[in-house]
């Protein structure tokens, strides 16, 4: 009989005649001398013959085995005795020996779904005591024996099928450590009351059940700590009868109840729930929401109804959602969107229209929305008529507030526009009135029949509207092109010039790109024939110069990109003549300062000045643009905040300063940015930031230190009520004490890496929930000290926490490079401490 190691933990499960006699010394106690140095003794494990990777299967780290799909009829021979994570999903294993897995001490995930077991291997898993992961499910298993788990104590997420109430009744019981619960019960006759008894730690709860299967009252009274529930896909038809047998589950956040059989939402449908955040009910059947359905649901973020019967948006259920982000209506029968619909969600940030039956969106639907980032209306049979040119007006605004879906906006009538993108259209197109359409129509049906009008030029593309010939080696801007062209794309070629004229037929012209040439100068007479344009880009070029009134001719222009040219100046003169502009970018030219005051532009949303090294920027540059919301003064040479230029930018939401020379942020350093949501400092020498240098930034939600020279984290950042996302890596951060974050909003993010943090309190994450970290890159010490780090991060990954990627020790040598989640807890120790106690 084979005599196994149980420690120390590197020799854990190896047979004592495959140890290299050696290594018995390599670890002795204080006052021994070890024969051989640890490095040494890892290396010969690692180079060892047991350590190789099954046949068949692959390893993609050294603790990882995969076996997947790959038509095992039996655990294969010889599986590496410190393997942590193992995979034979998806073959024809019928039954798993003890034998098979007997060495196997250290695992700690094991995937058997989708096989042919035949009775759940009780021997085979009693010695993993170790296990955190058991997928079991899809197999031909009838019946689970009452102690399956009796020896899995240490089991935190286990995903099974379920076919008996009697294994439901007292089988799971000993899994006190279980946070994630996947159940698939199609053939279930009842969940039973108290059906998860003992289970206190459960987080995670999802349910897979058949349409005959019924829920007892109290089959949940013990998930008072559940905090996402999902019954997905089990034919649900009582939202009142899910809600009330939940009633003691009072800190769940998250429940999901898609594709079931729900068709109407009554009145408090969720009150108990008064914790719930995010609410998933898409691909039901839902009609009709009561006024008072979403009653008691202050704390809600995120709504999905999608793909459900809607036929107008519930505006007045809407009333009781007043921290709602996200709200997705995808998929329903919605016919119009009137001007009031969204207007209680003062907290909304996106909003999905797609695949309605829209025709019609007033021009106040979004108006007022102040936190709005994204809205999508694609795919709707948009009638284009003089009420959608009202709101395409209203777009022109609205769009640089907030990100709007255009690609598939199209038009489902009148029959000439029909397919037609929204955007290809010119404001006198959208008429009402059959004798009007009419006459359109005729317009259009001449230019087909005469086809002088409609010469597509060799080597271009002529799609619809668009006419496109990227990089085929055009000197010139063609004369001869269709008439009713509404976007030209020219870029990637070898033009030199715009000449007087070159474009006098392109007379619907909106869309003009040019960049990617060898442009170096617009004359004031390059743009007069195409009075239409709304965007043109004129990015990567070779431009010098630019004359006063060379944008005279087009004042409906929105946006006008100049990035990566050779301009010394900004183009004050020419940028007059723009009293629509919304959009401009002058990043990476020549500009050294902002002497002349920026034109009064009341409409202009974003700003990129990026990558013009200025030298000065004088205190009126920015006095007319009341209006900004985005800035960017990225790689500019700044030696510290410009607090006075900045200061009259009330509506300012983003503000980038990166990659610059600053080295402190001063008190009130942006104390008139009172609407300011994003800050940027990536890329600085910042070593210091004053106490108040955030004062007033009470919408503050994301903000960024990356690459700085940072050892604290900035006590600043405390009274930030309303952040969200932290990210300071590659800085010189060695500790962080539970006082340095603030409570941060979840969803939050939370990126520290690449700093020199040794050791890390987990009472610093205390409050805040449903946080994403990164804390790779740091020299973590595994020892004793970061063992409740450790054993937090086991506790609460998955739901509470995703820490990806999973951080790695830097030391003691013998687990330097091993990620810190697959060293046993008994591995994080203090030698010198416990030579102290047993001295004792």
């Amino acid at each position: 009989m084979a005599v196994i190691c149980h420690g120390p933990s590197f020799l854990h499960g190896l047979s004592v005649t495959d140890v290299n006699p050696d290594s018995f010394l390599a670890t002795c106690p204080t006052g021994s001398s070890p024969k051989l140095p640890e490095e040494d003794v890892i290396l010969s494990y690692r180079e060892a013959k047991w350590l190789e990777c099954p046949e068949g299967c692959h390893c993609p780290q050294p603790t990882e085995v995969v076996c997947r799909n790959t038509g095992l009829t039996s655990v294969p021979d010889r599986i590496p005795w410190n393997t942590r994570t193992l995979d034979l999903s998806g073959n024809l294993i019928y039954v798993a020996h003890e034998s098979e897995f007997s060495s196997l001490k250290n695992l700690r995930s094991l995937v058997l779904s989708n096989n042919r077991l035949m009775s759940f291997p009780l021997e085979a898993l009693e010695s993993m005591q170790s296990l955190w992961r058991l997928h079991i499910e899809n197999n031909d298993i009838d019946e689970l024996p009452f102690d399956a788990f009796v020896s899995l104590r240490q089991l935190r997420s286990l995903t099974l099928d379920v076919a008996s109430s009697e294994t439901l009744s007292g089988c799971l019981e000993p899994l006190i450590r279980l946070r994630n619960l996947v159940i698939y019960g199609q053939q279930l006759p009842i969940v039973p009351p108290r059906a998860f008894y003992g289970l206190f730690r459960l987080q995670s709860l999802e349910l897979r059940l058949g349409c005959s299967t019924a829920i007892d009252g109290r089959a949940f009274d013990d998930l008072q700590n559940v905090r996402y529930l999902d019954i997905s896909g089990s034919c649900v038809r009582d939202i009142l009868g899910v809600v009330r047998i939940m009633v003691t589950a009072i800190h769940l956040e998250t429940l999901k109840l898609s594709n079931n059989s729900i068709v109407h939402l009554p009145s408090m449908a969720f009150v108990p729930m008064l914790n719930l955040k995010v609410l998933n009910m898409s691909h039901n059947f839902i009609q009709t929401i009561h006024p008072l359905a979403f009653h008691g649901l202050m704390r809600l973020i995120s709504l999905n109804l999608d793909n459900n019967n809607l036929s107008k948006v519930p505006l007045e259920a809407f009333e009781s959602l007043p921290r709602l982000r996200h709200l997705s209506l995808r998929g329903n029968n919605i016919i119009n969107v009137p001007g009031e619909a969204f207007t209680t969600l003062t907290s909304i940030r996106e909003i999905f229209l797609d695949a309605n039956m829209i025709e019609s969106i007033s021009i106040n639907a979004f108006h007022g929305l102040e936190e709005l980032q994204n809205v999508s209306v694609a795919e709707n049979p948009l009638e284009c008529d003089c009420n959608m040119r009202k709101f395409m007006e209203a777009l022109d605004n609205l769009s640089w507030d907030y990100s709007i879906e255009v690609e598939n906006m199209r038009c489902s009538g009148p029959p000439v526009f029909a397919g037609w993108n929204v955007y290809h259209l010119v404001a006198d197109d959208f008429v009402c009135g059959r004798d009007k359409q009419a006459e359109i129509a005729a317009t259009f049906q001449q230019m087909v029949q005469e086809d002088e009008f409609f010469p597509c030029p060799e080597s271009f593309t002529c799609d619809g509207l668009v006419a496109t010939s990227v990089g085929r080696g055009l000197t010139v801007v063609p004369l001869s092109l269709p008439l009713n062209t509404t976007a030209l794309v020219l870029s990637n070629n070898s033009i030199t010039d715009i000449p007087a004229g070159a474009m006098k037929e392109l007379a619907r012209l909106q869309y003009l790109q040019l960049d990617h040439n060898k442009i170096r100068t617009i004359t004031s007479r390059s743009l007069k024939t195409v009075p239409l344009l709304k965007v043109l880009d004129l990015s990567n070029n070779m431009l010098d110069q630019i004359d006063p009134g060379a944008f005279s001719g087009i004042p409906k222009l929105t946006s006008l990109l100049l990035s990566n040219n050779k301009l010394k100046t900004v183009p004050v003169s020419a940028l007059k003549s723009l009293p629509n502009l919304r959009e401009l970018r002058i990043g990476n030219n020549n500009v050294k300062s902002l002497d002349l005051p920026l034109p009064d532009h009341s409409k202009l949303r974003l700003l990129d000045l990026s990558g013009n090294c200025l030298e000065s920027i004088r205190v009126t540059a920015l006095t007319g643009l009341p209006m900004l919301r985005a800035l960017n003064l990225s790689n500019t040479c700044l030696d510290n905040v410009p607090t006075t230029q900045l200061s009259l930018l009330h509506n300012l939401r983003a503000l980038d300063l990166s990659r610059n020379n600053i080295t402190f942020i001063a008190g009130r350093a942006l104390a008139g940015l009172k609407q300011l949501r994003e800050l940027i400092l990536t890329g600085n020498s910042i070593t210091r930031v004053q106490n108040l240098a955030f004062k007033g930034l009470t919408h503050l939600y994301r903000v960024s230190f990356a690459s700085n020279r940072l050892r604290r984290i900035p006590k600043a950042l405390r009274k930030l009520t309303t952040l969200s996302e932290i990210s300071l890596p590659g800085n010189k951060i060695t500790d962080i004490s539970a006082r340095d974050l603030p409570s941060l909003r979840g969803p939050a993010v939370i990126d520290i890496r690449d700093n020199r943090l040794e050791q890390l309190d987990p009472d610093v994450f205390s409050s805040t929930q449903h946080v994403r970290l990164d804390l790779a890159g740091n020299p973590w010490r595994c020892d004793c000290d970061l063992l409740p780090l450790r054993n937090w991060m086991e506790d609460h990954e998955d739901y509470e926490a995703s820490i990806n990627p999973q951080p790695t020790c830097a030391s003691p040598v013998l687990l330097e490079g091993h990620p810190m989640m697959d060293v046993p807890t008994e591995d994080f120790r203090c030698p010198n401490r416990e030579t102290v106690d047993q001295s004792d």
